[in-house]
């Protein structure tokens, strides 16, 4: 499902972090993102369609206090795209804090 907003997408997230990645996770030193496409969502009303790529985004940390997830946060609010509230994982394998976010593009 690659499509123009995924290359925009990707764009807005390497301003977040670099070390990004689409579908495999590439293990970097200390932070990276590694983002897939989801699926896709529509929603008709009264002839009204609205039609949106959902997307998942995970932040792989080491970072007690990373600035990833905040710099994430802003940008996807600037660009006006929904997105839910994280969920958190630390990884005692790896010591990897992995922050996952699902966001939906229109």
């Amino acid at each position: 499902m690659q499509t123009y907003n995924s290359e925009q997408f990707m764009k807005l997230l390497v301003c977040a972090c670099p070390n990004t990645y689409h579908d495999k996770a590439h293990e970097e030193p200390n932070e990276y993102i590694v983002w897939t496409e989801l699926g896709e969502n529509s929603f008709r009303a009264e002839g009204v369609d609205e039609y949106a790529e959902r997307y998942s985004v995970t932040v792989y940390t080491k970072e007690e206090f990373s600035e990833i997830p905040e710099k994430l946060r802003y940008l996807l609010s600037e660009a006006d795209y929904a997105f839910e509230d994280p969920t958190v994982y630390f990884d005692e394998k790896t010591d990897y804090r992995i922050i996952s976010y699902a966001v939906e593009v229109t």
